[in-house]
């Protein structure tokens, strides 16, 4: 057991999003829809800065997201998010051509 443990490939996944699968999140489910224009074009400028988003940056995101929509929590938003706007890539012991 001890040496198929070992033999097990080192697996980096990454998550990924963009403007625009957050925009389509946010219009999927009517999310805010009580911020204005100036608010919506910062919060997807800082989806832009992080197009590798941690759990933290994307609860900051949630947080402005669910701010700016009418009964939004920020959890539900970020559960959104991880289920609508953000993808992963893998790379299998340092590649991604395998």
């Amino acid at each position: 057991m001890a040496q198929a443990l070992k033999d097990l490939p080192n697996i980096t996944k990454t998550p990924n999003w963009t403007i625009n699968s957050v925009m389509a999140a946010c219009c999927r489910y009517d999310l805010y829809n009580a911020g204005d224009n100036a608010a919506y074009t910062a919060m997807l400028q800082k989806v832009a800065q992080f197009k590798n988003p941690s759990d933290v940056f994307i609860f900051m995101i949630a947080e402005d997201i669910a701010k700016h929509s009418h009964c939004q929590t920020v959890s539900n938003v970020m559960y959104i998010l991880a289920n609508e706007a953000i993808t992963y890539t893998f790379e299998i012991n340092g590649r991604d051509d395998i």
